[in-house]
């Protein structure tokens, strides 16, 4: 489900965000570009990214009754490109308020392609805005938030602002029984295994239940204060401490991060003497994101260890020219802040007594701990991920101990208790806590940095965002087996934060926040269409999956072995039977042979939680994993 869910969903539902205050309309050309894109006049116009393998074509038609989205879409790549032959894989219809209809077709590419095209179709008044996009997956994922500017801002007049700025929140008690109804139907509609949800309204806590199990068919109840793994929620309990320090003057925003994390250094030396602690933060340093190399080798590493592997890293693009998240350079900011409190303990120590002493002891969150120790502390939930019938299934836990060595990054556990205790801090700008912090150092981090969307920025741990008129601030959290949620709004004195022990289900969360702004504002948000969306592509996907992998028995013998990967480890491949398994160490996972078009043999992951997310390529001494700005290799030893 995740591999034909995750780039529809990034692509598709930015826009929709992007839609939530839309510009005047406008035209191709008169399009807004970011420095380093260029235009150019043809059969279409068409903008190019700077490093020339990214291309969106513009292209306008009226909606006739004959009309067949299919038909012209391949009509206009054949124009594009007359040898055009890639076969549709995945086609898209997600509900829109602004637009008459989206519909987006995603083309299946040989892998060694290691590219993506699509179509993007939004209607209005019976004219089509039709993009063609077709990038080198590197490019995609470094100039994503770059695209979704460029995109949003091709759009009709017809399509209005809306602005909720000066509509007055219900009190949540008169609208809880309608939120609950719809959260519940959710949870089972979705097959959830279980959630920890808090609402605080005008400075009071006005609803918090937990709902289902802690672990999937065990009996035990979720409640109140069950804790959940954050994982990038963490970020913002981060840049807490690091502006609690610099309030304290132990720590200054324009230290370099070398400075109290000695010897620390990217694979430029020079490039490293200029990240400061501002940068490690702000998602706007050209940094890419290198998650695989700490979720594949979790055994025996340490802090320390991680934060030297990012002497052979370096950024992509230049700094503050796009937004590209990178979890190596908030956990060296985390560390960094922490050595500047502690100089003696190790790093992830350092850290944990920071951030007990400096933030949750300080608020209060006396049940927020750095990392779940083995056993899990009791009443904790346990991570899940859907399997191929998409019923969630327990993971294991050690996977979830990828994010321990960069702790600063995602290893915080929480429960909505304390998350509204953190919440209500935020909210009262840091006052309800006497001679904490001054007020500008902590709002500090709200300020609007490097642009995601036209309405959406990242802070210093912190999105910002216009949604329709209200100020949003939020950070959301996603590991393999946990999702959370957290966000206020500082003009309307409201906060909720959502746990869920289950991976990737941001199309729930996703649907439960509109359902809330809905309610609360009476917004037209398609909270139910939305919901209803994400189950049926979570159904097509799957189903889609099944399709393309191979059911007879692999013929394997010249694949069994072993392989190492110098940034990913050691991987095993073994059969039993008919099944093909490869084992990484931390985990293990059945792989299958998919229908790939190319010329090279591919395999899927395919037990939880990749559940066909991840693939391996036959290469000619081993395997290789394509992780768009970075390829790992698996040599045969």
């Amino acid at each position: 489900m995740k591999s034909f869910l995750k780039l529809f969903s990034f692509l598709i539902f930015g826009l929709l965000i992007g839609c939530s205050s839309p510009q005047k309309g406008s035209n191709s050309s008169e399009l807004k570009l970011p420095d380093g894109w260029s235009k150019s006049k043809g059969s279409f116009v068409t903008v190019t990214a700077p490093e020339k393998d990214f291309n969106i074509y513009f292209h306008k038609e009226k909606i006739t009754k004959e009309f067949d989205f299919s038909k012209s879409s391949l009509a206009l790549w054949q124009k594009v490109n007359k040898n055009f032959k890639y076969k549709e894989l995945q086609t898209t219809n997600p509900p829109s308020k602004d637009w008459d209809r989206i519909s987006q077709i995603i083309y299946q590419v040989p892998a060694e392609e290691s590219k993506t095209v699509l179509t993007l179709m939004r209607v209005k008044d019976n004219l089509a805005y039709i993009n063609l996009i077709e990038s080198s997956s590197s490019t995609l994922n470094k100039r994503a938030a770059q695209m979704m500017q460029i995109l949003e801002a091709w759009k009709p007049k017809s399509i209005k602002e809306e602005d909720f700025s000066k509509v007055t929140a219900k009190d949540f008690n008169t609208i809880e029984k309608d939120f609950e109804k719809f959260l519940v139907d959710a949870m089972s509609d979705l097959n959830i295994p279980g959630m920890n949800i808090g609402i605080t309204q005008n400075g009071k806590v006005v609803y918090q239940k937990g709902f289902g199990e802690t672990k999937a068919n065990s009996g035990k109840a979720v409640n109140k204060d069950t804790l959940f793994m954050i994982g990038s929620t963490t970020k913002p309990l981060t840049t807490l401490l690091m502006s609690k320090l610099i309030h304290d003057g132990k720590l200054k925003w324009e230290d370099p991060i070398s400075k109290n994390l000695k010897g620390w250094s990217l694979k430029d030396k020079k490039v490293s003497k200029s990240f400061l602690m501002k940068h490690t933060a702000c998602a706007c340093t050209g940094m890419p994101r290198r998650d695989l190399d700490f979720i594949f080798d979790i055994d025996g590493i340490s802090s320390e260890q991680r934060m030297k592997q990012m002497s052979s890293m370096a950024p992509t693009t230049k700094s503050g020219e796009t937004f590209q998240y990178s979890n190596y350079l908030v956990a060296a900011g985390g560390f960094s802040a922490a050595r500047a409190y502690n100089k003696s303990l190790p790093l992830e120590k350092a850290y944990t007594k920071a951030m007990n002493d400096l933030v949750f002891t300080p608020i209060g969150m006396t049940q927020t701990i750095v990392r779940n120790t083995k056993p899990y502390k009791s009443n904790s939930a346990y991570p899940h991920s859907f399997d191929l019938n998409l019923k969630p299934q327990l993971i294991s836990k050690k996977i979830e101990e990828f994010a321990n060595s960069v702790a600063p990054a995602g290893s915080v556990w929480s429960n909505s208790t304390d998350m509204l205790k953190y919440i209500q801090f935020e909210l009262s700008k840091g006052k309800s806590i006497p001679n904490y912090m001054d007020e500008k150092n902590l709002l500090l981090r709200r300020a609007k940095g490097v642009p995601i969307t036209k309405d959406m920025s990242y802070g210093l741990g912190l999105m910002v965002k216009n949604y329709k008129g209200i100020e949003v601030i939020e950070h959301g959290g996603n590991t393999m087996g946990f999702t959370s949620e957290m966000l206020f709004l500082p003009g309307k004195n409201i906060g909720i934060t959502m746990l869920v022990n289950l991976g990737s289900a941001n199309g729930f969360t996703r649907a439960l926040r509109g359902k809330f702004f809905e309610l609360m504002f009476g917004m037209d948000t398609k909270a139910a269409e939305s919901l209803a969306f994400y189950k049926n592509e979570a159904k097509k996907g799957v189903a889609k999956l099944k399709t393309m992998v191979k059911k007879d028995i692999v013929k394997s013998q010249s694949f069994i072995g072993k392989y190492k990967s110098k940034e990913l480890g050691l991987l095993t491949i073994s059969q039993k039977g008919e099944k093909l398994t490869a084992d990484f160490g931390e985990f293990i996972s059945e792989i299958k042979e998919t229908t790939d078009p190319g010329k090279k043999r591919v395999f899927l992951l395919m037990s939880p939680p990749w559940s066909g997310s991840l693939s391996l390529i036959k290469e000619k001494n081993g395997f290789m994993i394509d992780a768009a700005q970075k390829k790992y290799f698996f040599n045969r030893l």
